[in-house]
């Protein structure tokens, strides 16, 4: 059987099921907006999990709140398309759980529930290690999976962890070669990402704005930093190039540390063409729009923004501004691990 899935923590997670248990002959990684615009074509032979279903394949297996919503009356695959934390979560539960594949493989899926999820600390967030860190480091909004400077893509370095994992523990994958160049260039760009964040994000009332098209190439970093930075803020909208340079890619997300915010984005993101979560979701505009999407964005996360409570005064602009310098000095002044540390 060959697996179509995504090439991020969740996919890799997915793909390791599925060899453990004999499944799986062939992987293919592809992006959810080619999968969305046709460009893959399926059989019975294919299982799809956590990207677009494709006509004709044998199984679907899909968490998105998007894809939940759009589903057809009449599916014509096997599989389960349902929340979960993750889409391997409903790939165990399908396959038998910890009875067939056991407690270190559930281990990694318990964490991969976390990352996907969004279920972090500011601990976590601000010193990652074990597989919260794995998960980080193969997150494409990470910014590492375009290869540049490493011995092996990110695609085939996927494929060579599908093998580790359950085989060696979650701080020696870390130390692998391809692995430990990643644990290194994620933590050398540590502080000029938070110079980035600091540099570019415009905040709106409750939400962050992080337009990054006009940065060639912007250092790499964990996408839940801005929230340790902007605690009192709920929301955010990333601005991005897409690889078509007429188009802009738009991710909008609830903060992990701030839960306050209420709008459903998969629901919203699925009105533009996109797809997503509850908390988190994607959608890619033509170029000349992006400054109206942004507009019409900001309005549909104040306008299901819960009101204050009648005996607790909102706070005026300075106590706002003064609150976002106490986080931002906080965040400075916080050590980050090193990387020899942080394989442990």
């Amino acid at each position: 059987m060959r697996l179509v899935t995504r090439a991020d923590f969740d996919g890799l997670a997915c793909a390791v099921l599925l060899s453990q248990a004999g499944l799986m002959d062939d992987l293919l990684f592809v992006h959810p907006k080619d999968v969305r615009d046709g460009r893959h074509s399926a059989d019975s032979n294919d299982m799809v999990c956590g990207v677009p279903h494709i006509p004709g394949c044998g199984y679907w297996f899909n968490h998105h709140s998007s894809e939940i919503s759009s589903l057809p009356d009449a599916p014509s695959f096997q599989g389960a398309v349902q929340p979960a934390p993750s889409c391997a979560r409903l790939l165990w539960d399908h396959l038998g759980g910890e009875d067939r594949f056991g407690s270190v493989t559930g281990e990694m899926l318990r964490y991969v529930d976390k990352v996907e999820s969004g279920d972090l600390n500011l601990t976590e967030i601000l010193h990652p290690g074990g597989w919260v860190l794995l998960g980080f480091l193969l997150d494409p909004c990470t910014g590492l999976a375009g290869g540049k400077g490493f011995s092996t893509p990110h695609a085939q370095c996927l494929e060579t962890l599908v093998h580790l994992v359950g085989s060696i523990p979650v701080a020696e994958i870390l130390q692998q070669r391809d692995m430990a160049q990643r644990v290194k260039r994620y933590f050398a760009s540590e502080a000029s990402f938070r110079a980035m964040l600091l540099q570019k994000i415009v905040v709106r009332e409750n939400v962050l704005i992080l337009d990054a098209r006009a940065l060639d190439d912007p250092p790499p970093g964990n996408r839940f930093t801005m929230y340790s930075l902007y605690p009192e803020c709920d929301a955010s909208i990333e601005v991005r190039r897409a690889a078509d340079q007429n188009e802009t890619v738009i991710t909008v997300s609830h903060s992990i540390l701030n839960r306050t915010c209420v709008t459903d984005v998969g629901k919203l993101m699925l009105g533009f063409g996109g797809w997503g979560h509850p908390r988190t979701g994607t959608c890619h505009v033509p170029e000349p729009r992006t400054e109206d999407m942004l507009e019409t964005l900001l309005q549909e996360l104040r306008a299901t923004q819960p009101p204050p409570s009648p005996d607790e005064e909102p706070d005026s602009a300075a106590q706002r501004t003064a609150k976002r310098r106490t986080a931002r000095a906080k965040h400075k002044n916080t050590a980050a691990p090193s990387a020899e540390s942080a394989r442990t």
